[in-house]
């Protein structure tokens, strides 16, 4: 969702990492550290760090920048962490008022209530409409 067609098990960002134990900068600590702390606590991005607004403004695409200094990620990805609460198996047995839904790829409507746990026939389902990661992007010298 906030990266498509970058193959988001290799990518590395051109981040300066706050702890000196963590010696990957993936998609993963990049999110958690930059992007989810900041939106779960409602505190502000730091800087170089935000989102785009693709969710009204570009309803069918997903963008990203990438400056030296600079990582603005697609505002869909805050709906792929919900996403991520949703269809964990913890999560099987939570309730929303019914109608709340997501979207995938602007075509495929999905009722939260239909989908709570279901992880594995989430990915089943839109494996066809997926994009194949194929993309590695080089930062090297902007590396930290």
């Amino acid at each position: 969702m906030a990266l498509p067609g970058v193959d988001i098990l290799v990518q590395q960002f051109p981040i300066a990492l706050l702890d000196p134990k963590v010696r990957n900068r993936d998609l993963a600590y990049t999110v958690y550290k930059f992007y989810r702390c900041n939106v779960a606590h409602g505190d502000e991005f730091d800087e170089g760090f935000g989102l785009n607004e693709d969710v009204r403004s570009n309803p069918e695409g997903t963008t990203f920048r990438v400056a030296e200094g600079t990582l603005m990620l697609s505002n869909r990805l805050v709906w792929g962490l919900l996403a991520c609460v949703v269809f964990a198996e913890e999560n099987s047995e939570e309730r929303v008022p019914d109608g709340y839904h997501f979207t995938y790829g602007g075509r495929v409507r999905m009722f939260i209530n239909d989908w709570w746990g279901s992880g594995t026939r989430f990915e089943q389902s839109i494996a066809p409409l997926s994009v194949a990661p194929t993309l590695t992007l080089d930062f090297q010298e902007w590396m930290p």
